[in-house]
């Protein structure tokens, strides 16, 4: 199976996934003959790289290239890739950053998957088909552009529809009217770092409704908790359950008439005896 490399920012899953597609199709594949043609003698190396625990050397990298089958524009994408993912300063980070989203743009993966990429760099694309949602939108740019709290520049409303319809997530119907397709859209887990960049959006707007939203219009709550491993466990999975069963409450409604942020905070504030934080 060829995966396509221009679908990943985290090169270690991408490692992962070749791997265990390179083993479907050669079951004599191992760890150890990988660490053999890349003439290491830690038969676990590529393993150790996979988990974090090791840095993947330039001598490494260029076996994967050669073992997973990894070709010009391709085989620098993923070194490039390689680069970000142990870069340590911010600063280079960040341009390796816009570097890979500047030779993404240009590879097939955006022609054949745009939403994939390109919806999870900017939140109004997610606001934007809740407001279609909740309003009978036929075309009318300015009442969409209102009806959002703050409101979006016209232009910016326009090329966003433009790109939603483009990347079937909206269709317009014989009437004129403007429709989801999908009202719940999960991101790939191979595009982690453009997901957590959208949260951390997500996150800042949360703030400005303490100041800008009464109260009697939203829920914002803070607590420090002291809590053991098992029951921090226990959290998390009624958080989830939680999630979920907002997620089916939604589901179930089909009368939308406001678009609503809805955010859960829950992590470490210190160290823990039990564990590395």
């Amino acid at each position: 199976m060829e995966l396509d490399i221009y679908q990943y920012d985290d090169f270690r899953q991408f490692l992962r996934d070749a791997f265990e597609a390179r083993k479907k199709e050669d079951s004599a594949f191992s760890h150890r003959q990988f660490a053999e043609t890349a003439g290491v003698k830690n038969s676990g190396t590529l393993l150790h790289v996979i988990q974090g625990k090791r840095a993947l050397s330039d001598k490494v990298r260029e076996t994967c290239v050669q073992v997973f089958g990894l070709k010009g524009v391709a085989a620098d994408f993923f070194r490039l890739l390689v680069e970000y993912g142990q870069e340590k300063d911010p600063g280079n980070k960040s341009e390796i950053w816009r570097e890979l989203q500047n030779r993404r743009a240009h590879s097939s993966f955006v022609r054949l998957n745009s939403a994939q990429v390109r919806y999870y760099e900017d939140t109004a694309y997610a606001l934007i088909l809740g407001a279609v949602e909740a309003m009978d939108f036929r075309g009318s740019y300015e009442d969409l552009a209102t009806f959002l709290n703050p409101p979006l520049p016209l232009a910016k409303v326009k090329k966003f529809v433009r790109d939603l319809c483009d990347w079937q997530l909206l269709r317009q119907d014989a009437s004129g009217k403007y429709h989801v397709v999908s009202r719940f859209i999960e991101p790939p887990s191979t595009l982690k770092t453009p997901v957590r960049l959208m949260n951390q959006d997500w996150i800042t707007q949360a703030a400005d409704a303490l100041l800008k939203i009464p109260p009697q219009e939203r829920h914002i709550s803070t607590s420090i908790l002291a809590v053991s491993e098992s029951t921090r466990a226990k959290i998390l999975a009624r958080i989830e359950a939680m999630r979920h069963e907002i997620f089916d409450l939604v589901a179930a409604d089909s009368a939308a008439e406001t678009v609503m942020q809805f955010s859960m905070q829950f992590f470490p504030k210190s160290k823990s005896k039990r564990r590395k934080v």
